[in-house]
This record gives structure tokens, C-alpha cells and sequence, in this order.
């Protein structure tokens, strides 16, 4: 695979594909938080902060590792 710096071709995901599992992530705790309803990625409010990152990531690792090791 030929990298940025030999082709100066951009063949990353643009920003609002990488940026959509964030929303879903972002959806599932405002549909959690708000008893289980329907939330759509569109109505997430801009200024969301209920999501942290690293937290979930955190409790992920826990979940992954016991059904990886």
C-alpha cells in the first residue's frame, strides 16, 4: 500500500464516516440514560458531553478481554 507521502493522495475516511460510530456510541447513552427510547444520530445536540470516550473504552476492554484471553 503506497502512503500519503509517495502518492499525495488523501485515502483516509472522511471525517463524518469515522465521526459516525461516535454517534452511535452517543445515541445508545442518550437512549439508555433517557429508559431505552429511540434516539436518532440526527437529534444528538451539538454540545452532547455525556459520552466519555476513554470510560467506554475502559469498559469495553474489560468485556473484550474476557472473551478474548
Amino acid at each position: 500500500m503506497e502512503t500519503f507521502m509517495e502518492t499525495g493522495e488523501n485515502t483516509l475516511a472522511p471525517v463524518d464516516a469515522i465521526t459516525e460510530s461516535i454517534k452511535v456510541m452517543m445515541a445508545t447513552k442518550i437512549s439508555k440514560d433517557g429508559g431505552g427510547r429511540e434516539v436518532s444520530l440526527a437529534t444528538i445536540p451539538g454540545h452532547y458531553s455525556g459520552y466519555d470516550g476513554y470510560v467506554f473504552e475502559q469498559g469495553h476492554a474489560k468485556v473484550a478481554k474476557k472473551n478474548y484471553i
